[in-house]
């Protein structure tokens, strides 16, 4: 009998006869399947597997031949227990009656010499795995953590975890040597990390004893060992191990980091081979890297809003290093997290002004430095937001008008000139309050130097700096022109009503002064009870304008359509009807309904022979008509400035509603529809 193979099975299937009805191609060939592995012949029987293995592939049921399976996975024979284990692995479940007759199978082949029947019994076992599989088989794989072969112990740890997944007491007997793996030269240590990453959501406390070995995972030549331990770093973090895992990360992004070494994997297990030691090189972290990491350091600490944090003096510090060591586009996010802290923290906000004014004493970097130079804005605002906290406000202030700060970008800038009025005012407040005639002279100095520094900013090609800097220097000199009047005139004595200093010290602090800004809640307004009688819903500015009849359902009923022409309704070109002038005379045209799109009889033809054109666009009038004495308006509102004449050298025309004359009324003419599509003629042409 003529047997059919595998690729005999494909061909056929390709062929036009089974595309034209697959269904019966496919019936006879269970049906030779059937028979071939009943056989007591091996080879035939592990050919017949395979053709089942394909078709299954394609969505056909073989759980039918699971016990045959068995039977070709406990052939002596590699190929045909290989094929046997890929037929269970795609073919069998948890409901599948004979996984109890593996049990032994897969320990026997798991415990052979050849590493081939090894890796077989592995790959199978981690897709027909159940509870049951694993209480028995654990102790079996345990020991395969160590074999000689990293092929075999990744496969292993492979198994390990699924079996955790499934049977506690297995966690509990490989976890200590799973721990062992993260320290394994090959590249056995991304499938151990692997593993713990799908550990710690349900035992986070087991992972966190080895945050040693995690942290220096980071540090490994081999990007996925790197992500795979950033992921548990990520997982495991909690409030007491925050800041030294935040603090290595910040090393790691260091670019004075020499930790690791430039190898691929490949190169790591060549060497492992070879013996051969290779020179150490730096790390070259790539900037999607730099910015996944940088993220996740901001995403471990304001996690559950700062629930992480314990010392936030600390983060700030954090924030700052990281915008200098992360040289990649994040200063947007670290300037947004500056703010909410010192926003939501009120304790930390003198630190945070201190901090923040040290920064903004250093070098201004320019716009296109890779420094995260969105820092300077939140620096910028909280020393301008919380002036109180500095403690010497007017160096501050110089600084944030100093030209090296012309260098930054202007969204920068203009918050540079807002924060400095804040500053100098809070600063010309202080003098008020302890203001002494012998301080005249240094403050009108220091005045003088404000408004020189900001005339740097008024010619600024950015409209938000320049319109800022232009208010500011107007208030400066103000100012100074009060400080000059002040020194001029007598100095009022301590029993006057005036005050002892000049007034204009005042006048800008109060401008940034009245309210705290504090932070709000993003549900917050949903809990402000609207006040009484106001209602949300109503118009603020009542609608004049209705809507036609037809979309609010008014319309008058449709007409009756016309089947007699009646030419006692057709007006002539030149006819003038008394009621249809009566109704021009009042500002519109007879009240014409159509009835609905398909009624074509109901529609009017109306013939426009005149403009309704307004006073000045008239038509040329006879010479009595243009003789008319002109009157003027009476009612209404009138410009104050005279009209604009209707042609050049004419006098302005005043017109009277009693002398404006009525425009020629509109000629409407009805026409009957051609009964078959000919051309539509007027009652004015049939009379021509």
């Amino acid at each position: 009998m003529y047997e059919r193979d595998l690729q005999d099975l494909v061909r056929g299937l390709r062929s036009d006869a089974a595309k034209k009805n697959e269904a019966k191609f496919i019936a006879e060939v269970v049906d030779e399947i059937r028979k071939e592995i009943s056989s007591k012949d091996m080879d035939i029987k592990g050919g017949a597997v395979c053709k089942l293995t394909y078709l299954d592939m394609l969505g056909y049921d073989m759980s039918w031949a699971s016990f045959h399976v068995v039977e070709v996975m406990s052939s002596p024979y590699l190929h045909l227990k290989t094929g046997g284990y890929l037929a269970a692995a795609q073919s069998f479940d948890e409901n599948t009656d004979v996984l109890m007759l593996t049990t032994n199978l897969l320990k026997k082949d798991m415990a052979s010499g050849s590493h081939p029947e090894i890796s077989a019994a592995l790959n199978c076992l981690a897709h027909i795995l159940t509870p049951e599989l694993a209480r028995d088989l654990a102790l079996d794989i345990v020991p395969m953590l160590n074999h000689s072969r990293p092929l075999i112990r990744k496969r292993a740890i492979l198994v390990l975890y699924k079996m955790m997944l499934l049977d506690s007491d297995a966690l509990d007997r490989g976890f200590g040597k799973l721990r062992e793996k993260l320290e394994d030269p090959d590249v056995v240590k991304y499938i151990a990390l692997l593993a713990l990453v799908r550990i710690v959501p349900s035992h986070p406390y087991l992972v966190a004893e080895h945050q040693r070995l995690i942290l220096a995972s980071v540090n490994d030549s081999d990007m996925s060992i790197r992500m795979r331990a950033l992921d548990l770093l990520s997982a495991m973090v909690n409030r007491q191990t925050l800041q030294h895992v935040v603090q290595h990360l910040l090393s790691h992004l260091s670019p004075g980091s020499s930790s690791g070494t430039g190898q691929s994997a490949t190169q790591a297990l060549s060497q492992a081979i070879s013996g051969v030691a290779a020179p150490a090189m730096p790390l070259n972290l790539s900037t999607p890297y730099r910015l996944d990491v940088s993220r996740r350091v901001l995403d471990m600490c304001s996690r559950d809003l700062y629930d992480n944090v314990e010392d936030f003096e600390w983060y700030l510090t954090v924030l700052v290093d990281l915008s200098y060591v992360a040289r990649v586009p994040i200063g947007e996010e670290i300037r947004d997290q500056l703010l909410d802290v010192v926003a939501r923290v009120r304790s930390v906000r003198p630190f945070a002004v201190r901090l923040m004014a040290k920064l903004l004493d250093e070098e201004a970097p320019g716009a296109d430095s890779d420094c995260c130079v969105e820092v300077y804005w939140a620096a910028a605002f909280i020393c301008g937001e919380h002036w109180s906290d500095l403690s010497n406000p007017l160096k501050t202030a110089m600084k944030l008008l100093g030209e090296e700060s012309t260098r930054l970008p202007p969204t920068i800038l203009a918050v540079y000139m807002s924060s400095a009025m804040k500053i100098i005012g809070h600063w010309a407040s202080g003098v008020a309050l302890e203001w002494d005639d012998i301080h005249l002279a240094s403050v009108q100095q220091n005045v003088d130097e404000v408004i020189l520094r900001v005339s740097r900013f008024v010619a600024s090609p950015y409209i938000e700096v320049q319109e800022r800097a232009a208010t500011f220097g107007q208030l400066l000199r103000f100012l100074k022109a009060d400080l000059a009047t002040y020194g001029q005139a007598q100095v009022p004595t301590a029993d006057s009503d005036g005050p002892i200093f000049p007034k204009s010290l005042q006048l800008i602090h109060p401008l940034s002064s009245t309210f705290e800004l504090n932070a709000v809640a993003p549900e917050a307004q949903d809990k402000v009870r609207l006040p009484e009688g106001l209602d949300l819903d109503m118009d603020l500015v009542p609608v004049t304008i209705r809507a036609p009849p037809e979309l609010t359902g008014n319309a008058p009923p449709k007409p009756k359509r016309r089947r007699k022409k009646d030419l006692s309704n057709h007006v002539s070109g030149n006819a003038e009807q008394p009621a249809e002038s009566s109704i021009l005379s009042q500002g519109g045209l007879p009240n014409t309904q159509v009835s609905g799109p398909d009624d074509l009889e109901s529609i009017p033809i109306v013939a426009l022979e005149g403009l309704l054109l307004g006073p000045g666009l008239a038509e040329p009038q006879s010479s009595s008509r243009s003789a008319a004495r002109p009157t003027v308006i009476t009612q209404g509102e009138m410009p104050d400035e005279p009209p604009l004449q209707a042609q050049i050298g004419q006098p302005p025309i005043a017109l009277s509603s009693e002398t404006i004359q009525s425009p020629r009324a509109i000629a409407v003419v009805r026409t009957k529809k051609s009964a078959k599509g000919k051309h539509r003629k007027t009652a004015g042409q049939d009379a021509r």
